[in-house]
């Protein structure tokens, strides 16, 4: 009797562990491969990372095999590579680097590294793990890092917006800590009109106008952002039914490289699974 085949799946998302799944037996799959696998409660796109020979009953079954041109391998040790080195989830540099819909990409952008003579940014390295760690629901640990990143950079707005989120996110008071991060900035910058909002000294309206005051080229980006922070900040407020339709138009419109992006199918997920779970 044919042994069956435990295939490890990457999917383009904010996580850095593969998925295993059981492969169709008979058929042959190589690491580097494209396929359609559940994840959740959807069929998402993946590539196959690895493949062992091992029981493989209890876990669910690859969909489909996608006739692409597989992924190299070249490219498969970068991603990895990249991952170590700015704690990054590898789902997000494959997303990144396939750029995968549910239809074939654009061939996929080519990489390289170029010597700056510069050490690499301890802050964005902590800015990126801690927005990592609050997408796999380890807000705690987030503020922790984010608080680093902050120290490191007082003045980056970004990093004062996303260590109160994550705040928010671990249940944890920040008041005066907002308020005092809040003297190192630009306030003439965006996202300024986020921060007030958080301060208390504006209201939703104040930093969709400023979306609106942009120019025409930046406006979807800030609007993304906008919505998902206007979405945090109406979560804090125990306005779920305010904050989710904001939430979901950032997951619409914010470019997927966007912090916010993920930040938003977090909360989106979240809200979900606790409906779901709620008595019928």
């Amino acid at each position: 009797m044919p042994q069956s085949v435990v295939v490890d799946v990457l999917a383009p998302v904010a996580v850095d562990t593969a998925y295993s799944y059981r492969a169709p037996l008979g058929l042959k799959l190589e690491p580097g491969a494209f396929v359609r696998m559940p994840l959740g409660a959807r069929i998402a796109t993946g590539v196959v990372w690895a493949t062992r020979t091992s029981g493989g009953d209890n876990l669910k079954s690859i969909a489909e095999v996608l006739e692409w041109p597989p992924l190299r391998p070249a490219l498969r040790d970068f991603i990895d590579w990249t991952a170590r080195w700015t704690l990054a989830p590898r789902g997000m540099l494959l997303r990144m680097a396939i750029r995968a819909g549910e239809i074939a990409a654009p061939p996929a952008p080519k990489f390289g590294l170029v010597a700056t003579g510069k050490a690499p940014n301890p802050a964005r390295l902590y800015f990126q793990r801690a927005v990592a760690q609050l997408v796999t629901n380890n807000a705690a640990a987030a503020a922790n890092d984010m608080a680093q990143a902050q120290k490191l950079v007082p003045t980056e707005l970004y990093y004062v917006l996303w260590l109160h989120v994550a705040r928010v996110q671990a249940g944890q008071s920040d008041a005066d800590e907002l308020a005092a991060n809040a003297r190192t900035l630009d306030q003439s910058q965006w996202p300024w009109p986020a921060v007030a909002l958080f301060l208390g000294t504006s209201g939703p309206d104040a930093v969709q106008k400023a979306v609106a005051a942009a120019a025409p080229s930046a406006r979807i980006g800030l609007a993304c952002e906008a919505d998902f922070f206007v979405g945090v900040y109406q979560m804090a407020k125990a306005a779920q039914d305010a904050a989710k339709p904001l939430f979901q138009s950032s997951v619409d419109h914010c470019p997927h490289d966007y912090f916010e992006y993920w930040g938003a199918a977090f909360e989106l997920k979240q809200m979900n699974d606790l409906a779901a779970a709620q008595p019928k």
